[in-house]
């Protein structure tokens, strides 16, 4: 009978009603076939596994599954998996943990030799590091999906990351302006350049991508409202060591983020004063300024960087003495607004543009101190003494 040739497969049903496909996928140094067992509850499900291993055999992809390690795996798993189905920023937020954390603590291990317990004490090593514990569990999350999809693949048996233990962790305390504060920073901002930036975002409780974002024709006049269509963001290609760091636009973060913000008296009066002072910005500048229809933007007309909105934020909370608050703050002092004045908690989470209403309750709603002491006192005549 001949040898099944090499990235040939075939498929078998177990007496135990399970099915399993055998690949070949390689010619030992003594001429031995080196084959990889894939195992399915149905005949579909392993024919699916044997073909994508077959396909990335023959694509010269994966020349020696068994040998291969991880940080060959996460090469190729952010390649292929990752690269083209994420946003540019969260590709790039991946890439560094890949590159800082996962591929030089344990990068060197053969997939096939990856046990719970290396995983474990890596998770570990990173906390010992002083990371953050959302950090660790999101270094934790991209390494077990990898290795979630190794298995769908057919490269390893099993996800060796599944039972790993990981750090508690608690939310990080967003600081918020109260009214005295945010009254002494709008008008810190209106002698500001570019402030109208931040008084817009106490208006309407957008991100600062958003913002930035933001062109002419999302705004409408007649109904008095916006619509969240792009944002702003400042990305780079981790892959390609010669490019910079440069400025695009991007859809918004989440479908519930494409949303209709209706817009109050004084953000009305700040577009109106946005609008006009454009119109000397394009005068003055003639033929060197570019239209590019944005809302906030430089004198010239080009994008505002994210990184100078954010330093324009610090300096002005530095004047009025107040630390700790930068531009996803206002994001936060908008929405306890909201909640000082009875805004809807419901109503609140479409402003924001969140997906569930869990998230605006939990995460957003900062309720001050003193509207803490004035609620209270509403139970003052609810137990008799």
């Amino acid at each position: 009978m001949a040898k099944r040739g090499q990235n040939e497969g075939s498929i078998r049903k177990r007496k135990d009603g399970t099915w399993e496909a055998r690949v070949t996928i390689g010619i030992s140094a003594d001429g031995k076939q080196q084959r990889k067992s894939l195992y399915g509850k149905t005949r579909q499900e392993v024919s699916a596994k044997m073909t994508d291993l077959l396909n990335n055999l023959q694509k010269g992809i994966i020349t020696n599954p068994t040998e291969m390690t991880l940080a060959e795996w996460l090469d190729y798993y952010m390649s292929e998996y990752k690269k083209r189905y994420v946003k540019p920023t969260t590709y790039i937020n991946y890439t560094v943990k890949v590159k800082n954390h996962i591929k030089p603590a344990i990068g060197h291990y053969k997939l096939k030799a990856l046990r719970q317990d290396i995983i474990q004490k890596f998770v570990n090593s990173l906390s010992d590091k002083g990371l953050a514990p959302s950090t660790v569990i999101d270094v934790y999350k991209l390494l077990s999906n990898a290795l979630e999809t190794a298995v769908d693949d057919g490269l390893i048996v099993r996800n060796t990351a599944n039972r790993v233990k990981l750090p508690k962790t608690t939310k990080p305390q967003i600081n918020v302006l109260t009214q005295e504060q945010q009254n002494a920073f709008v008008e810190q901002a209106k002698v500001t350049y570019m402030g109208v930036v931040y008084i817009f975002d106490l208006c309407t409780g957008m991100r600062l991508g958003e913002l930035l974002g933001l062109k002419w024709q999302d705004i409408d006049f007649e109904q008095n409202q916006l619509h969240i269509r792009r944002i702003l963001r400042k990305v780079k290609d981790p892959d390609n060591a010669d490019e910079h760091w440069h400025l695009e636009f991007g859809t918004p973060k989440t479908l519930s983020s494409e949303r209709t913000i209706p817009l109050n008296d004084t953000a009305i009066k700040v577009l109106a004063d946005v609008w006009e002072q454009q119109e000397k910005n394009k005068e003055k500048a003639s033929s060197a300024y570019e239209d590019n229809d944005l809302v906030f933007c430089t004198q010239l007309g080009r994008p505002l960087d994210p990184n100078n909105i954010r330093r324009t934020c610090y300096s002005i909370c530095e004047k009025i003495g107040v630390s700790d608050i930068h531009p996803h703050c206002l994001r936060h002092t908008f929405t306890t607004r909201g909640a000082e004045n009875n805004v809807d908690v419901r109503v609140m989470q479409k402003f924001l543009g969140h997906a569930t209403i869990k998230e605006t309750a939990d995460t957003y709603t900062h309720v001050l101190d003193d509207l803490k002491q004035d609620e209270i006192r509403k139970l003052d005549s609810a137990v008799n003494y």
